[in-house]
């Protein structure tokens, strides 16, 4: 069956030390709502830490002050996976 989730609801199933995949191409369908519920969440909490990223191309849109930078300099993210960059 079909659910859909709120951004805030998804990031609530991620533990310390997951591994987070999506999609994306840089800026193209990248997930926004889900890195900003992200960085909501560890600014908050403190958690979750050292996730790995696995992304099919670049991982976040690459622009300054975007959510994603924001929980990588607070320690979320142990690292990253990609199968393209450049």
């Amino acid at each position: 069956m079909l659910k859909f989730a709120t951004p805030r609801e998804a990031v609530s199933c991620i533990k310390n030390g997951d591994h987070v995949w999506s999609n994306a191409f840089l800026a193209l369908a990248n997930p926004i709502e889900l890195q900003s519920a992200i960085g909501e969440r560890v600014r908050e909490t403190g958690e979750p830490r050292n996730l790995t990223f696995c992304c099919s191309s670049g991982f976040g849109d690459w622009k300054e002050g975007t959510p994603n930078e924001e929980f990588i300099r607070r320690g979320a993210v142990k690292s990253v996976v990609l199968g393209h960059y450049s």
